[in-house]
């Protein structure tokens, strides 16, 4: 489902629990007024799970990818990244992200929804700094 700016505290707590560099509700706030989109899945009324999407022109850009870790492993990754997808359709060219090359059960994720490899950008990521791949799918 499509997240609407009421949601940016709860996309900001998620944030804190499964990333290092988490967004802050400001953040969240803020990006719903620029070429963003948010989608995520409700289990028992709470959002468990969600997923940014950023575009310029006729590129789009997944942002963070974020579920709780007792809903992990259960299809909610994938079933974000195919909503992600399915919006871009006929809207974008293509749609492109990074990941850190450590994270080998995301990468396999990436792989089965039919993005592509396209190249590393050294030392993207900090905390600890690591390589990305990146990774797109051509729409």
């Amino acid at each position: 489902m499509i997240l609407s700016e009421e949601y940016a505290f709860q996309i900001a707590e998620i944030e804190k629990i499964c990333h290092k560099n988490p967004w802050s509700e400001q953040a969240v706030k803020e990006s719903f007024e620029k070429n963003y989109i948010f989608f995520g899945d409700k289990k028992d009324g709470k959002l468990i799970s969600c997923i940014s999407l950023y575009w310029y022109h006729k590129e789009a850009y997944i942002g963070n990818l974020s579920v709780l870790p007792d809903y992990r492993r259960k299809g909610y990754a994938e079933n974000l990244i195919i909503e992600a997808i399915e919006y871009s359709k006929n809207k974008f060219d293509f749609l492109s992200l990074e990941v850190r090359e450590s994270n080998k059960p995301a990468i396999k994720l990436y792989e089965k929804t039919d993005f592509e490899y396209q190249g590393t950008r050294p030392n993207f990521y900090e905390n600890p700094t690591e390589n990305a791949k990146i990774y797109t799918i051509y729409l």
